[in-house]
């Protein structure tokens, strides 16, 4: 009967882990169809890594709270996003030595295990800022969101114009064109589009019926946190120290949706969302809310991690009124756009400066991919901070799989971090788009200046220069290698060898057996405009270079010139070539056709840990479509051979692969390649002769690589 088959579907929806419909005509069977279609690629996931807040001393020491920037991908181009804040806790774990150190595990505010074995913030789980719900790692319910206030007309919702603020809204001093409106009825599409971006439900002349709330998402964001002080009765307190409810942080997120935002970590209000000028014209398509196709890809808007640079004074960690302070964001697949924001004010940034690819001297910016890394450069008699960015990303990668010449981002811009004027750029012999990050090795003076410049591009190569501090124009930057700059070659035009360099390389200092001091540069190939790619081979570089000052002779590396991991990652082949770095060849062992990396990786304690990605169509284990697998490499930089047992790990994921993370307590370091490394349900895979996750960190000298690098490196 009726009721036994209702049940029966319910049934199969219910083990399936999907959900099932009731239609009684057409219109109803037409509406049921188009939510299943839409519901297929809806995920809650965490954008990236949780972030921490750091001690200005030592990266080793950290603060507890943990922000997770979640986003829930959906077959809409508007993807929903949020913001949640959890605990870091260390507790006591057996080491492979039999000692006892300390491991990172994630609790929620009432002290409960909030991560599950599988690596899914638990559902009864409470984050910060609500009261006691259960919210877990639910994209529409807590957290930021739920904080939000419920009247938009209150809400920091604006624009810059002219160096002048603009509230959205439907009185605001905005024209048609600011909004890339056409039509009809221009003047109310307007008016409406201003509403509904605030907070009001959409509607020609302006509604003021109270949405649902929301925010876009930050797939390939996360947090970051500008400290402005301790109030209250530990006023006095460093950053490590004051209490949380003293605190005065601001949590910083680019999101899709085209604006930066800015929370009150201590409550989850929002201070502010600063929509730029160039991202109006989106709020058109996110209002319509369409359904993706191959023909209608999502939107995005600012789409990149924001980047801080703080001219710390008096060294305590926080902003001060008198210190110079801004946060760079990027608008990556969003357009070609790099903002420096001043955020000296806790509650009312302002635009400092913009580039674009119309900006005198940036022609050749593309796509901004190349989120920006902050440090000091000496010009001439002057210490100068400086922004240091590829020229980001040539969008005709999207359709041609093969390696080819790039029209824009192929070009290399050092700017001043204050004022965004040029200081120093190169296009000279570069082919190929960049965008990658850049690494960069600072030396151990009081002031930190770079030396040293490391990054790949569009065609497999890897590039670097050395910093000639004290100079000034054309002689300030020196390239290395024996054509302009390229120090390795490791592709070619062929499809199954069109390499590509997206992620930044890490860097890392050891003394070698000659107690020589070695560089090394570690990197990894991957097609990640089209990760479900299964046409090229590619690869996991480590490269060793001798600190030097004349670059100009320095020989141009292939793979030959490299040793070779066995695929069971335990011995070398031509091990005689380890004085050059060591390769590991993805996509050797099993079923692993399209095996690349398109994450950021990790390199420390004399280790590298990389995170790889594998397409596949399903998850065996139930009905739930899977994207793919994802392999961890734990690999020793000084023997070239795996950590474990075997050459990775293997877990199946229903997302990309994160970025490798580290949470440090000051005294152990916990590796985490996989969210569900923070679950007290499981342990942390073993090492082999050492642990491979648990790092005690001692005492040692740091050399830091970048102002935006969470971790320093140990000599």
């Amino acid at each position: 009967n009726g009721s036994n088959a209702q049940r029966f579907v319910d049934d199969i929806a219910k083990w399936g882990m999907g959900k099932s419909y009731n239609a009684s005509n057409a219109s109803e069977l037409t509406q049921a169809f188009k939510e299943i279609v839409n519901g297929a690629l809806v995920i809650d996931s965490p954008s990236t890594s949780g972030r921490v807040t750091l001690s200005p001393q030592s990266p080793y020491k950290q603060r507890n709270e943990v922000y997770y920037a979640l986003y829930k991908s959906e077959n809409y181009n508007y993807w929903p996003g949020n913001v949640k804040g959890f605990f870091i806790d260390y507790v006591d774990t057996t080491l492979i030595d039999g000692s006892t150190g300390q491991r990172a595990i994630l609790f929620d505010k009432n002290g409960k295990s909030a991560m599950g074995a599988d690596g899914v913030i638990k559902d009864n789980a409470s984050s910060f800022w609500n009261n006691s719900i259960l919210d877990g790692g639910k994209v529409d319910v807590g957290g930021v969101l739920g904080m939000l206030n419920n009247a938009p007309n209150f809400r920091n919702v604006f624009t810059i114009i002219n160096n002048d603020k603009e509230e959205l809204k439907a009185d605001a001093n905005l024209t048609n064109t600011d909004l890339g409106i056409t039509g009809e009825n221009q003047d109310n599409v307007r008016k409406g589009l201003l509403n509904y971006i605030r907070g009001y439900v959409y509607a020609e002349g302006g509604s003021t019926e109270v949405a649902t709330k929301k925010m876009g998402d930050s797939a390939r964001s996360g947090i970051t946190l500008a400290s402005y002080g301790c109030k209250g009765d530990s006023e006095e307190q460093d950053i490590l120290n004051c209490k949380f409810s003293d605190l005065s942080q601001v949590a910083l997120l680019a999101s899709n949706d085209g604006f930066l935002r800015g929370y009150d970590v201590t409550n989850g209000e929002t201070l502010y969302e600063y929509m730029p000028k160039e991202m109006l014209p989106i709020i058109q398509g996110l209002q319509a809310r369409d359904t993706v196709s191959i023909e209608r890809s999502r939107f995005y808007g600012l789409d990149g991690n924001v980047i801080l640079y703080h001219d710390d004074k008096d060294n305590d960690g926080y902003i001060d009124s008198a210190e110079d302070a801004f946060a760079y964001v990027v608008s990556g697949r969003g357009g070609s756009y790099l903002y420096a924001i001043d955020i000296k004010d806790k509650t009312e940034p302002k635009l400092a400066w913009m580039i674009s690819n119309k900006t005198a001297g940036f022609d050749k910016l593309g796509n901004t991919w190349s989120v920006p890394i902050t440090g000091k450069i000496k010009v001439g008699d002057v210490i100068t901070p400086v922004l240091i960015f590829g020229g980001g990303y040539d969008t005709s990668n999207d359709s041609v799989s093969v390696r080819h010449t790039d029209d824009v981002g192929d070009a290399l811009y050092i700017v001043n971090a204050k004022t965004g004027d040029i200081i120093w750029s190169t296009t000279s012999n570069m082919d190929y788009s960049i965008p990658s990050s850049i690494a960069t090795l600072r030396d151990d003076s009081e002031d930190e200046l770079i030396t040293d410049i490391f990054f790949g591009d569009m065609g497999g190569q890897l590039w670097r220069f050395s910093v000639n501090n004290g100079a000034v124009g054309n002689s300030l930057i020196k390239p290395g290698g024996g054509q302009q700059g390229i120090v390795a070659k490791l592709a070619d035009d062929s499809l199954q060898q069109s390499r590509r360099f997206y992620q930044r390389p890490v860097v890392y200092k050891f003394m070698d057996e000659d107690n020589e001091e070695v560089i090394s540069v570690s990197m990894g190939s991957g097609y990640r405009a089209h990760p479900l790619s299964t046409d090229m081979t590619d690869r996991i570089y480590s490269f060793r270079f001798p600190i030097q000052t004349d670059l100009a002779n320095t020989k141009v590396m292939t793979e030959t010139d490299l040793a070779v991991t066995t695929e069971d990652g335990q011995s070398l082949n031509e091990a005689d070539k380890l004085d050059n770095g060591f390769v590991i060849k993805l996509g050797a062992v099993g079923n692993a056709s399209g095996e690349k990396v398109i994450s950021d990786a990790f390199a420390d304690f004399d280790r590298i840990v990389f995170n790889t990605y594998i397409p596949t169509k399903t998850v065996t284990k139930n009905c739930v479509p899977g994207t793919g697998t994802q392999r961890t490499y734990n690999f020793d930089l000084k023997t070239g051979t795996s950590l474990l047992d075997t050459a990775f790990i293997e877990t199946s994921v229903s997302a990309l692969p994160p970025d490798v993370a580290t949470y440090c307590n000051g005294s152990y370091c916990t590796i985490i390649s996989d969210s569900s490394q923070l679950s007290d349900e499981n342990s942390l895979p073993q090492g082999k002769d050492k642990d491979a996750f648990i790092v005690k960190t001692g005492e040692g000298k740091w050399v830091k690589t970048g102002w935006t690098d969470y971790f320093s490196l140990e000599i």
